[in-house]
């Protein structure tokens, strides 16, 4: 007798839907972020080259601008980014054991987890958890740019306060 392909029933099994829509709300999040920071790092530099030409004062606001811009990469939209992929890949190699009966994938989705029985509410508080991470990391480097953005404006009025009334805080030959 030749066995049946229970394919099409199994990746119908509502936890597994779940599953799936976790998944791609990873990879949605992911491709969102990807896109945030594509967008940030064309629009700062045509900002900068359309209004400093006109507005030379503008140059140290766009050069603080970039200099958070890449803070906030490094510290907080890159790591949610791979988080969110991750996370993804992990779902997706899930979704591919209980449904294909695959081997757990330990390359891509590192140490099997063994949620055989996984509710719609375990996937949302996946889902949660991981944007509780990034929300985490966000605080995080706020409070270390608030700190920095705190000892630069020391700086500043150390700099205003030995400085002669009139004069530059910054050598001729600097530019932004």
């Amino acid at each position: 007798m030749i066995a049946k392909n229970q394919i099409p029933v199994e990746q119908l099994r509502p936890e597994l839907v779940a599953l799936m829509r976790a998944r791609y709300r990873a990879f949605r999040d992911a491709k969102f972020i990807q896109r945030l920071l594509l967008s940030l790092t064309i629009l700062l530099p045509v900002m900068g080259v359309l209004t400093s030409a006109n507005y030379p004062e503008t140059r140290p606001y766009l050069a603080l601008a970039a200099l958070v811009l890449l803070l906030l990469d490094v510290g907080i939209i890159d790591p949610c980014q791979k988080d969110q992929q991750k996370r993804g890949a992990k779902l997706q190699d899930e979704f591919d054991v209980n449904v294909l009966s695959l081997p757990w994938n330990t390359f891509v989705a590192a140490t099997n987890r063994n949620r055989s029985t996984l509710s719609s509410s375990d996937v949302a508080l996946t889902w949660i958890g991981s944007q509780g991470a990034c929300q985490f990391q966000l605080r995080r480097l706020a409070t270390s740019t608030c700190a920095a953005c705190n000892l630069a404006a020391c700086a500043t009025s150390l700099v205003t306060m030995v400085l002669p009334t009139g004069a530059s805080a910054r050598p001729a030959s600097f530019r932004c």
